[in-house]
């Protein structure tokens, strides 16, 4: 899983080796955006090597983009 988190701008969290990408959009403009998150399902717990990701899209209670904050 490629990418990185608009948050945290870690490219592992969401690349499969930590976490995984959940998508949304920003509350302001509505522009899409990828955050990290330890939402994992038990095949992918068993996949994971590098650890807990960030957790940005389990903690942000709203999400914005750079442009908007």
């Amino acid at each position: 899983m490629g990418g990185s988190c608009n948050n945290c701008q870690h490219r592992c969290c969401i690349n499969g080796d930590s976490g995984v990408v959940i998508c949304g959009e920003c509350e302001v403009c509505g522009v899409y955006m990828q955050l990290c998150s330890n939402d994992l399902t038990e095949e992918e717990l068993d996949e994971r090597c590098n650890g807990e990701a960030c957790g940005c899209g389990d903690n942000l209670e709203a999400w914005f983009c750079d442009d908007c904050k």
